[in-house]
């Protein structure tokens, strides 16, 4: 009944409502002189003590906590929600509107040949001045042919593409099991690239950011920075982790995504490379490179992330955590960007460890909206730890040969090889010299960042009335409409999926108040709030209280004597 005389109020009233809001009100300096205190009235709609049943007033959520996905009911449904996170995704990493793609400027050069494949060193710019290295692999024989094409980007090893383990680590690693031979288990991120071109793949291998020849930002910044610069958390040509590159969503992990980006870009431009046979496959950060390219690029047709995808530990590393990035999604939900194009996703005795019961069932329920359940598969290799060994890398041998259609007989085993030296590996010599680095290139990269977002964003902004015009505005409302969105971290509600449930009413002198909830079920989010309808004088108007200090800010003393 107490509703229904709220709603009865509500209609044709102008109204005031008070909530729990942030301050965009300043109270004046000196107040005149406080009238005789009037009788006590409890404003509050909670008792004493009582917090509202809120999931925002629940524990901060941190890179540890559970991050499940629950799958919507129809595909539909989920293609809404796909379009959202992925959105996300960009908007988290800066990559929204995508930066302007300027010339690559690849240069190859440094050609080893080895028995069925050779090697090349290459280098080009994602961003002007700014530089991605990595090795070419290609199989020999294949003269003519389209081949696929597989991006392999690596997780946090120490020398990154230049690894070595030691003669004790590899021993250990075949007396395991894990590996075969003596050279893929000192050279495991070769191992892969060369088995790969011998399948008959070309495979780009690039670095990360701080890592092998990718130095221009240091591995201390790219990864382990854990003190402020003040230096570079300045106003302006400020650096990566400053209040500035926040503020512009500027970061590591968005500059590696890029990069990936850049690099499928190039490998594209190869004659020889399919379009339709592109896949990426990398483990722990490179994992997390493998499923958020394909996330976002519907190039990539395959995608086998290993040690990465799980409901727990969602990244341990700046390259792989932005802001807004994991604001009510999480691992298993990016990699659910990926359907209905074949996924993998191995796993071992570290935080994936749970995929098959807590990931996997998930992500074939969403790969079934699209008929596609067998298109999808997680191996659990719990006897090893976190690892892209030669067990799980057969795993990803036999996936890749399925989906490409190489025709080769399974399982296909891998055999040993030649490893390369650093000194063939490496793209940097003196015909080729390394570029500048540190923090004056730092600050150049991003200022280059700042500059192409304002220009594009410039470029959108409408004059005039004309089609050309309206179309820019169209586009600028779906850009800036998009990342606020994201921002704000919430998209409108349905109609009626928020309510007013009212505490208590009371009649005032010249109006009615209404102590109640805003309660958004949903999402399970409430919030305390006070309504002042007036019993006379019936209008369209609604006045909306924002106060740090919520209804208190309203009802204090030197509040009233402002309104009065």
């Amino acid at each position: 009944m107490v509703r229904t005389l709220f709603h009865h109020w509500l209609r044709g009233l102008p109204i005031v409502v008070f909530a729990a809001c942030t301050s965009v009100a300043a109270y004046a300096a000196d107040p005149p002189a406080a009238k005789p205190a009037e009788p006590p009235i409890s404003h509050r709609v909670l008792p004493e003590g009582k917090l509202p049943d809120d999931a925002r007033l629940g524990p901060l959520r941190n890179i540890d906590s559970y991050f499940p996905l629950s799958p919507p009911a129809s595909r539909e449904e989920w293609e809404r929600r796909a379009e959202r996170v992925r959105r996300q995704v960009l908007v988290a990493t800066g990559l929204w509107p995508m930066p302007t793609k300027t010339p690559a400027n690849a240069v190859v050069h440094g050609r080893v040949d080895r028995d069925g494949y050779t090697v090349d060193k290459v280098y080009f710019e994602s961003f002007p001045g700014h530089f991605v290295s990595g090795s070419l692999y290609r199989p020999k024989g294949h003269s003519g042919q389209k081949l696929p094409g597989i991006l392999s980007p690596y997780g946090h090893w120490e020398k990154g593409r230049f690894s070595e383990a030691s003669v004790k680590e590899f021993r250990k690693q075949i007396v395991e099991g894990a590996e075969r031979f003596e050279d893929s288990g000192r050279y495991p991120l070769q191992a892969r690239c060369v088995q790969l071109a011998r399948m008959g793949c070309i495979v780009f291998q690039y670095d990360m950011e701080g890592m092998a020849d990718s130095q221009q930002i240091p591995v201390g910044v790219a990864h382990y920075l854990k003190k402020r610069r003040p230096e570079m958390d300045t106003p302006e040509l400020w650096g990566l982790f400053s209040v500035q590159a926040e503020l512009h969503l500027q970061n590591i992990m968005g500059i590696q995504t890029y990069n990936s980006i850049r690099a499928l870009d190039w490998l594209l431009t190869l004659p020889d490379v399919d379009p339709e046979r592109i896949a990426v496959t990398g483990e722990s950060g490179g994992g997390t490179q493998t499923y958020m390219l394909a996330a976002i690029d519907p190039r990539v047709k395959v995608a086998v992330p290993a040690v990465m995808v799980s409901t727990a530990m969602q990244g341990g590393c700046t390259c792989e955590n932005c802001c807004y990035l994991r604001v009510g999604t999480g691992n298993i939900e990016l990699a659910a960007l990926i359907a209905p194009r074949p996924l993998c996703c191995l796993a071992a005795d570290d935080w994936t460890h749970e995929i098959m019961t807590k990931g996997l069932p998930e992500l074939e329920k969403v790969y079934g909206l699209y008929g596609a359940e067998k298109d999808v598969t997680a191996k659990a290799l719990l006897q090893f730890p976190h690892n892209y060994n030669y067990v799980s890398r057969e795993v990803m041998y036999q996936w890749i040969n399925k989906y490409f259609k190489l025709g080769l007989e399974e399982p296909v085993i891998e055999e040993d090889f030649k490893p390369l030296t650093v000194a063939e590996m490496t793209v940097w010599d003196k015909e080729h010299p390394r570029p500048p680095g540190g923090p004056q290139h730092e600050r150049a990269l991003l200022q280059w960042m700042t500059d192409d977002s304002a220009k594009q964003m410039a470029a959108l902004t409408p004059h005039g009335i004309d089609e050309a015009a309206k179309k820019q505005a169209a586009e600028w409302r779906r850009l800036v409409g998009g990342a606020i969105d994201v921002m704000v971290g919430r998209e409108l509600p349905p109609s009626g999926a928020v309510s007013f449930d009212t505490v208590r009413s009371a009649e005032r002198d010249g109006y009615m108040e209404f102590a109640g909830m805003i309660r958004y079920v949903e999402k399970r989010e409430e919030l305390p709030t006070l309504i002042l309808a007036p019993i006379n004088n019936r209008t369209n108007h609604v006045a909306i209280w924002l106060d740090a200090d919520g209804r208190r800010g309203f009802i204090r003393p030197q509040a009233r004597q402002r309104r009065g």
